[in-house]
């Protein structure tokens, strides 16, 4: 039996315990006043806003994990939506971070501001979960081998119900990590393949009898086997998660 090894984020999460403890020195949340809308979650230098950000939205972020990676919790963390407005003062000649280090600095304090201002706390569990497990076609992979120098690229879209792919140098557990992201699900190469390669695919959701959506391709599962000649198992397998113990709404200020 294929062990399913996720290396997301129970080495990272062993860190946050070592890290100094970051904090935004001044943070506003209030309750986004608009219903629908887009959201978003900015950085910008010494803070983070944010418009109609929904708690999965903010965890996601802090955490770097999906949201089948969070168990439990209140309906209204997936619905409700805050703007914040956080920032810190940056010490008098602070080195710049590069924007690698300024992200991970961002989620640390993230953290921290969902433990203060929201009374959040987790438990990390390991659980067994339905899973996709990426495997080669009857008729063999359709992927064109290339050599990894240049650096890897990868474009999707998804646009009226119909989505596209196209990657450069790119390996198959880029693709997997991809495609969990649309389908909602964790995926996980067990093709054997650890070259890179460039492919292209292109697919239509499935948004049911009554979509108004004009639906171009095949389903993704489809398109995966006709145009890369791989497939989609489903099976289970275990999967990294947090299960939260508390959460509450926040007070204004």
């Amino acid at each position: 039996m294929t062990v399913l090894k996720f290396t997301l984020c129970f080495a990272a999460i062993a860190l946050h315990a070592q890290e100094a403890n970051l904090n935004f020195d001044v943070a506003s949340i209030r309750p986004t006043q608009e219903t629908g809308g887009n959201s978003g979650i900015n950085q910008k230098n010494g803070g983070m806003s944010t418009h109609n950000a929904k708690v999965i939205q903010l965890l996601q972020f802090a955490y770097s994990v999906q949201p089948y990676q969070i168990i439990g919790g209140p309906g209204w963390m997936r619905t409700d939506g805050y703007d914040i407005a956080a920032k810190f003062d940056q010490p008098e000649g602070a080195v710049k971070l590069s924007s690698k280090a300024e992200t991970a600095e961002s989620k640390a304090r993230l953290r921290s501001l969902l433990s203060d201002r929201f009374q959040l706390k987790l438990r990390e569990e390991s659980k067994e979960l339905p899973i996709y497990a990426i495997t080669i076609g009857k008729n063999g992979p359709k992927l064109k081998a290339v050599d990894p120098g240049g650096g890897a690229s990868m474009h999707s879209s998804q646009n009226n119900g119909n989505g596209s792919l196209s990657a450069q140098r790119t390996t198959l557990k880029g693709l997997a990590d991809l495609l969990g992201n649309v389908l909602g699900r964790p995926v996980t190469n067990e093709t054997g393949l650890d070259g890179t390669f460039d492919f292209e695919m292109k697919w239509s959701a499935d948004l049911g009898p009554t979509s108004s959506a004009e639906q171009t391709g095949p389903s993704i599962f489809t398109a995966l086997q006709e145009q890369l000649g791989l497939k989609l198992e489903s099976k289970k397998g275990p999967v990294p998660t947090f299960v939260i113990e508390r959460l509450e709404r926040p007070s204004e200020n």
